[in-house]
């Protein structure tokens, strides 16, 4: 290598070293003559990580670098890297569950018929009615694409365990959403490959479950059929997986959306929240069904729009424990409750 390119070689690194550094360095501690005021490490290390020169840019190319050229993710706490442009969610313990690494005790599984049963009975006394169900992982629905080298240690997951349990000690009815979505896989995307979420297609399916088993408790209820909505592919580039892998907006997929032939009759009337908990109340005036009250996490969220025209008024309330100050509150003939599988 001659001495001229070596210079241009060792140039190039300083610049690359020393101008996003420069570019942080102006108004880091305030502007003008007068006092500084002291900082602590932790505040400036977090003012340093968001101020960075060039942060966004030099995160996007060591993201694109290592899925594009060493075919890796660039989050491995946060986001595995599957086949055919999918990718799973790995944080919570999800890969570890996806394994049947730690599979429930008789104790555990016991604890949880014992609780539902309690849940149903204490709310059955007040008339109303109770159906909980678990938004399965996307590991679940599509195993196929997640790495193979992450081979299950025993025969059953948790959720597989439950299902089972309950269907041979309880005479509690759980809805199992799995054979609903996993037949669903043939007519369109029932998971994003970008985020960890089903799409409105996957929620629809969700949402007839649920409606069906409702319509085993009040006649006449259950789901709108499929007929009834248009279907169209719209580009998604703002999936959770991408955001953690630092290519939000750099990931396009099309997912299916489902659009209703008619107009919704449900509106949103209010939303608010109390403390970390946000609720969603909705009224559809004439619908078949009086109150409901749902709790839930983010997998209810894409279920909304469908569940909420089934409802007079329906209370959604983004908490992942039942609440029965909520249920006195708001007085529903049932209560439906939502959790992610990755939980269990």
């Amino acid at each position: 290598m001659s001495g001229r390119a070596g210079a241009v070689i060792i140039a190039v690194f300083l610049l690359a070293i020393f101008v996003p550094l420069a570019m942080a360095v102006p108004g880091a501690f305030g502007s003008g003559g007068g006092a500084r005021k002291a900082i602590s490490a932790a505040a400036f290390r977090g003012w340093y990580e968001k101020s960075f020169g060039m942060r966004d840019l030099l995160v996007r190319a060591h993201a694109v670098l290592k899925l594009r050229v060493l075919g890796v993710s660039s989050n491995r706490k946060n986001v595995i890297k599957g086949r055919d442009g999918w990718f799973y969610y790995t944080d919570e313990n999800i890969t570890d569950y996806y394994r049947a690494a730690y599979p429930m005790t008789t104790g555990e599984l016991e604890k949880w018929r014992a609780g539902l049963e309690q849940t149903r009975d204490s709310l059955a006394a007040r008339g109303i009615q109770y159906i909980f169900f678990i938004a399965p992982n996307k590991q679940t629905i599509y195993p196929d694409y997640f790495p193979a080298s992450l081979n299950r240690i025993n025969p059953q997951t948790r959720l597989e365990q439950l299902v089972d349990y309950m269907r041979a000690q309880s005479g509690y009815r759980m809805p199992d959403l799995r054979d609903a979505l996993r037949g669903g896989r043939a007519d369109g995307l029932v998971y994003s490959r970008t985020d960890t979420h089903w799409t409105s297609f996957g929620a629809y399916l969700a949402y007839a479950e649920i409606m069906r088993e409702v319509g085993l408790r009040y006649t006449g209820a259950g789901p709108r059929p499929l007929s009834e909505f248009h279907i169209r592919q719209v580009p998604m580039s703002t999936g959770g997986l991408a955001r953690m892998l630092g290519l939000g907006g750099r990931m396009t997929e099309y997912v299916p959306e489902l659009v209703p032939l008619e107009p919704r009759r449900a509106v949103i009337e209010e939303k608010y929240a109390e403390g970390d908990v946000r609720i969603v109340v909705s009224r559809c005036p004439g619908a078949e069904l009086p109150r409901a009250v749902v709790f839930h996490d983010s997998f209810m969220n894409a279920m909304i729009p469908f569940l909420a025209e089934h409802f007079r008024m329906a209370v959604f309330v983004h908490k992942s424990e039942f609440d029965t100050r909520l249920v006195d509150e708001f007085r529903p003939n049932i209560v439906i409750e939502e959790m992610v599988e990755r939980i269990l």
